[in-house]
């Protein structure tokens, strides 16, 4: 079989690191003027909080990521079917949950939410039914043969 580079645990270090830093790198922060939207004629003239949005499909891209990465690393190395739906779904499931009381117990002043975590498992469910779509109708033309 040929020789490839494990992605997945590239992404879980990315979501750790972005997990337990206080506050965001300059380069992707949002500065605070820009963190929401206005509308002239609203009774409280908050239109849209695009922190919250931000925020919520930052956990959802980095989870279907970690989905996607986790099943694609499996699948080229021909793992069982149980094997990739416990890897792909659950593993990503369980991690979500132990990284938001990480923050919320050893990295103040991040906290544990709950609509992280609903992000996280959204993230992760459109993650593993892409990658299962995608590598039961491609799949085939891209498995690596074992070279003789």
């Amino acid at each position: 079989m040929r020789k490839f580079i494990f992605i997945s645990p590239f992404v879980l270090f990315a979501i750790i690191y972005f997990s337990i830093i206080k506050e965001l790198p300059d380069a992707i922060r949002i500065a605070p003027e820009h963190e929401a939207i206005y509308y002239e004629n609203a009774e409280e003239n908050l239109l849209i909080d695009l922190s919250f949005i931000r925020n919520t499909i930052g956990h959802s891209f980095m989870y279907m990521t970690l989905s996607m990465s986790i099943f694609f690393d499996l699948y080229i190395r021909q793992s069982s079917q149980k094997v990739l739906y416990w890897s792909a779904f659950v593993f990503p499931f369980v991690f979500g949950g132990v990284m938001e009381l990480v923050q919320q117990y050893f990295f103040p002043p991040r906290s544990a939410e709950w609509i992280d975590f609903f992000a996280d498992i959204f993230g992760i469910t459109i993650g593993y039914l892409l990658i299962k779509y995608l590598a039961g109708k491609y799949g085939k033309k891209f498995m690596l043969q074992k070279q003789v």
